[in-house]
């Protein structure tokens, strides 16, 4: 069982990542994508299964042409968190590109 200072030191350590995928959601939108999957690579050895990082991976994926890859990174958040409306709205998103409409419509509205 953790200290309650273990927990506050956790806690400090996943807030202080989920400020680091912040930043990289901006450098994505900026186009520094070499920059952004250095970055995200260093966050998910630390934390794997944190849904933001892998939705912003799978974003960085798909504006790459490494769908299958986006897909499964997406599949993966959304099979974890169901409720991450974030995941399904990226997974929508490449359905559309991808011309698989009804996948689209039904990802859009979950």
């Amino acid at each position: 069982m953790k200290s309650k200072r273990g927990k506050s030191k956790s806690a400090a350590a996943q807030q202080a990542l989920i400020r680091r995928c912040e930043r990289v959601r901006q450098d994505l939108q900026a186009g520094r994508l070499v920059a952004v999957e250095e970055e995200l690579k260093k966050i998910l050895r630390l934390a794997p299964r944190l849904a933001q990082a892998q939705v912003l991976m799978a974003e960085l994926c798909a504006r790459s042409g490494r769908s299958d890859q986006a897909m499964t990174l997406l599949a993966s958040v959304i099979n974890s968190e169901p409720e991450n409306a974030e995941a399904h709205y990226q997974r929508a998103s490449l359905f559309f590109a991808q011309g698989r409409l009804p996948q689209a419509i039904e990802g859009y509205q979950q």
